[in-house]
């Protein structure tokens, strides 16, 4: 309850899935190692899945042209610059927008 007496919603929702046996032995491994919970463990992944494909839809779409850099990082919750570097660092070949304004602020 808040200040005011009503219910907080809850930011968690308790969901059901059924794992193959091996990965629940992988999972309970991982668990133990990294002294977390089960639930921690899977919604950390869940959270690095989630990250790693927000971001390759994201630069497909970039790639294609539907997005421009800006609309991409935005998308990423990043800066232009962090986006820039991240590109430059997977060595991924960057479009036309890009290398222009690598050379406007050269």
């Amino acid at each position: 309850m808040d200040s005011m007496g009503k219910a907080k919603k809850s930011r968690e929702v308790r969901i059901w899935a059924k794992l193959p046996r091996d990965l629940v032995e992988q999972l309970e491994a991982i668990a133990k190692e990294e002294r977390k919970s089960r639930a921690m463990i899977i919604g950390q992944a869940l959270d690095d899945y989630v990250r790693a494909w927000k971001l390759r839809k994201t630069l497909e779409r970039y790639r294609r042209g539907e997005l421009t850099l800006a609309e991409a990082a935005d998308r990423l919750g990043m800066s232009i610059y962090a986006l820039l570097a991240m590109l430059d660092e997977e060595e991924v070949d960057l479009l036309e927008e890009v290398e222009e304004a690598q050379l406007a602020y050269a």
